[in-house]
């Protein structure tokens, strides 16, 4: 029996440090269990105290009314838990920034009327596609898989949106996607602009430092404007953000706090390109949801404004495609009509929507051969690793070597010809100051191997010359 009140009184302390632990958890509002630890505690006292009486039928007691106390504990724990998840479904709803206000009114054309029933049922059925599982497309991240096919397609009248509203007050049941909410509230009514076939518009694209209309920055903005389908002016300018640029939007980008340090303000650069959009129709891959709320943001306005998402219409024509995409992306479909304009570079993604948008309103799907594919021969038989960052993405480093013949490998060995260096910016460097294919290069020379260091700007000097002489 001493053994047993031994036990019951170690197994007393653990609970104690168990429940302080889970104590300060809820504090710093983690999950925690203190029901669990509280169980153990009791386990810990009916043990020591039933071993106590120094009878067997005492200590049956003990565990029979300890047993019922821990189930007592359990479920009341299991209530609250319960209580709490609802509790936060509740309150983790989409809910209209004014939904709690007072409507008195909605002015609703006649038209538009129509489209709308006071029952939530029939609001129901008509948003059907207003529903949707993913909220958020990636634009600038190579690993943007923007081909959600649930996602919302539809660009909807602003007076229908607004009685929309009114009836997901009263239903509680429909969800309005988070951008349209934003472009409501500044009083931006997107229309669809796809049907007709246009040959006056404005292409135009973003890069940003992050995905977040509300709180991330723009640092480029570029436009190509278009009358007769030829390009009679062009609109290109870095922008000063607030803030430094991250690193890994430099890798994708290209653009440096170097290059933008002298830039024009965001406010400067809104003014000049609205004056440049005039009243043209906007044309973008993924603008409605991504480029639009953006530029509204940042002070673009229109009451209405225009625009043909070609996104949007890949997305209705993709069973048209002779060859199946992979995906929807902007990169993809250059890729797919074998265009060669850098990408994540807002003139060069300019230029390549402009083709795309006249491929897709043409209905011209035909596959191309991309040209990376028809390699040259200056790199042939060379081996080449890449480490830091550089002025542009590594995709298209690496394609510019394999366009020349060259192999590019994820790590240095004895087999590596040259190792292109850029500047080191990872938080755990090796040294300190260097990745470890510097060090592992390093030590090829050293040992009298064939592995040169080069910087970016000489791959093109070994290239021109290498070429063979005409």
């Amino acid at each position: 029996m001493d053994f047993l009140i031994d036990l019951g009184f170690i197994i007393i302390l653990v609970s104690i440090i168990w429940f302080i632990i889970e104590v300060i958890k809820k504090i710093m509002k983690k999950p925690s269990k203190i029901s669990y630890s509280i169980m153990l505690f009791i386990s810990g006292w009916i043990l020591a105290l039933g071993s106590a009486t120094a009878s067997i039928w005492g200590l049956l007691f003990f565990l029979i009314f300890g047993g019922l106390l821990i189930f007592g504990v359990y479920k009341l724990s299991n209530i609250k838990t319960k209580k709490s998840k609802s509790n936060s479904s509740v309150s983790n709803a989409t809910v209209h920034p004014n939904i709690n206000k007072p409507i008195t009114k909605v002015n609703v054309d006649e038209k538009d009327q129509k489209l709308v029933s006071n029952s939530a049922t029939d609001v129901h059925t008509a948003v059907g596609k207003l529903t949707t599982k993913v909220d958020v497309e990636l634009h600038n991240s190579d690993s943007a898989e923007i081909s959600k096919e649930n996602d919302d397609d539809e660009i909807i009248p602003k007076s229908v949106l607004n009685a929309r509203i009114v009836n997901y007050a009263k239903s509680n049941s429909l969800r309005i996607p988070k951008y349209k909410q934003f472009l409501l509230e500044h009083n931006v009514e997107l229309k669809d602009a796809s049907e007709n076939k246009h040959k006056d518009y404005v292409v135009f694209d973003l890069e940003t430092t992050g995905l977040n209309y509300q709180t991330d920055e723009i640092i480029q903005v570029s436009a190509l404007k278009v009358k007769n389908d030829e390009v009679v002016d062009q609109f290109n300018h870095y922008v000063k953000p607030a803030n430094s640029i991250p690193f890994y939007i430099t890798d994708i980008t290209g653009i440096t706090n170097e290059i933008v340090a002298n830039a024009d303000t965001i406010d400067q650069v809104m003014l000049e390109f609205s004056d440049f959009v005039d009243n043209y129709i906007l044309i973008g891959h993924n603008i409605a949801k991504f480029d639009i709320p953006f530029i509204v943001n940042n002070g673009f306005f229109r009451e209405q404004i225009k625009i043909v998402d070609t996104l949007r219409m890949v997305r209705r024509m993709k069973e048209d495609f002779p060859v199946k995409l992979e995906n929807m992306k902007l990169q993809t479909l250059k890729d797919y009509f074998g265009l060669n304009y850098t990408s994540h570079d807002g003139l060069g993604d300019c230029k390549t929507n402009l083709v795309v948008y006249k491929k897709l309103r043409d209905h011209d799907l035909d596959y191309k051969v991309p040209i990376c594919q028809e390699a040259n021969s200056e790199l042939k038989n060379l081996t080449f690793v890449l480490t830091g960052r550089f002025i542009k993405p590594k995709k298209e480093i690496k394609t510019e070597i394999e366009s020349h013949g060259g192999r590019v490998t994820g790590s240095v060995s004895k087999k590596t010809d040259y190792l292109i260096d850029g500047e080191q910016v990872a938080k755990k460097l090796t040294d300190g100051k260097h990745s470890a294919s510097e060090l592992r290069a390093h030590e090829l020379q050293k040992a009298k191997g064939k592995i040169k260091i080069i910087a970016y700007p000489q791959l093109k000097q070994l290239i021109n010359s290498r070429k063979p002489n005409k």
